[in-house]
């Protein structure tokens, strides 16, 4: 909503004075005059100004109603809606009929800050994101959501969070989020934090170079617990000082494995700290250092998740580790983000670890 009221002020001030003025310089040095070089540091001064006021009136607005919004897709219903509203405005003003589009738009405007339908107390919801070769999961309970990992920032600029996670936390109504779990500090689980706290201020941090994240951490949301299994001690840097977090409620369970390897795997057995699951996040996106049979048939998910990217460098997930899941629980449902997009479970009193993917929600035209 601050874009109008900005538009009035930049645009005319750029058009009329700043790009006149300018050229106007420009010519000057053509000409070797010395105003020219004070007149184009002026012109400076005055972008560095503004350039600082729109800076302050980001972090102004940064949360607010009236400041950025992403927005999420409309689905096919509110589309034909978006559609309908629109064709009745665009007709000729004699045949009234922008009075029957307000309604149909503002309808529009309104699904689109919509999203999943929402929880009761005891009930979860886990969001295995489709973003790249990383992970980056979404935790929802009635009332409050988590993020665990962030995925990746890139070389070139941006991350994962910014082009993928954050649009789709938008789709599905995400306007606030109180915590982020970072698992460890390697950027395919940390990259996108900076990103993700740009948008959501005031989410805590937990774990990566923030603060510890191990045994000894728990917290509950909405009857919903979320505990920490690993590491014992030490700042959770490297794969095996990932942070493990079991999710538990009356209606399911779920394991957060980060980048764990074997070793580790072997000590949460011999520490008796793994039960079966419900939900699996599969330890590092399914490499071969990870993922033994012991482990496997200690946790015994319905569901196994994998997160990585389309034929990513790495070759993950091996096909050992996948072959070694469906020949030790056949029943299991593996699962693998670069395959089946986006991954969601729901925890529920109508549905224990009901699981759908976004391969399986793909419109005709893709």
């Amino acid at each position: 909503l601050l874009a109008l009221p900005l538009n009035l002020i930049v645009v005319p001030l750029f058009t009329f004075i700043v790009l006149p003025l300018l050229l106007l310089s420009c010519l000057g040095l053509l000409l070797d005059l010395t105003s020219a070089e004070q007149l184009l540091v002026w012109v400076a001064d005055v972008l560095r100004l503004f350039e600082s006021a729109l800076a302050h009136a980001h972090s102004f607005s940064t949360g607010s109603w009236y400041g950025w919004q992403l927005l999420g897709q409309p689905d096919p219903a509110v589309f034909v809606l978006l559609l309908a509203g629109l064709f009745l405005f665009a007709l000729p003003a004699g045949l009234k009929t922008r009075l029957l589009a307000a309604p149909l738009l503002l309808a529009v405007t309104y699904s689109l800050f919509g999203g999943n339908k929402s929880l009761e107390t005891g009930e979860f919801r886990l969001t295995a994101f489709d973003a790249g070769q990383g992970t980056a999961l979404l935790i929802e309970t009635a009332d409050h959501n988590l993020i665990y990992d962030t995925g990746a920032g890139w070389r070139s600029g941006g991350s994962a969070m910014q082009s993928m996670v954050l649009p789709a936390l938008a789709t599905l109504g995400i306007n606030t989020v109180d915590a982020a779990i970072i698992s460890h500090n390697d950027n395919d689980h940390a990259g996108g934090l900076d990103d993700l706290k740009m948008h959501y201020p005031n989410t805590e941090v937990i774990g990566g170079d923030v603060s510890f994240c191990g045994d000894g951490f728990t917290r509950e949301y909405d009857n919903v617990s979320i505990q920490a299994l690993w590491p014992n001690k030490g700042a959770n840097t490297g794969n095996d000082q990932s942070c493990v977090i079991q999710i538990q409620s009356a209606y399911g369970s779920a394991l957060l494995t980060g980048d764990i390897s074997r070793k580790v795997e072997t000590q949460l057995i011999q520490q008796g700290k793994l039960n079966p699951v419900d939900w699996l996040l599969v330890p590092h996106h399914g490499s071969k250092t990870s993922s033994s049979l012991a482990f496997i048939n200690a946790v015994r998910p319905e569901v196994a998740v994998i997160t990585s990217g389309h034929n990513n460098r790495y070759g993950l997930p091996a096909k050992t580790v996948v072959e070694r899941y469906r020949n030790a629980l056949p029943s299991t449902r593996l699962l693998n983000t670069a395959v089946a997009g986006a991954i969601s479970s729901e925890f529920t009193k109508q549905c224990r670890g009901c699981t759908t993917t976004q391969s399986e929600q793909k419109r005709w035209w893709q």
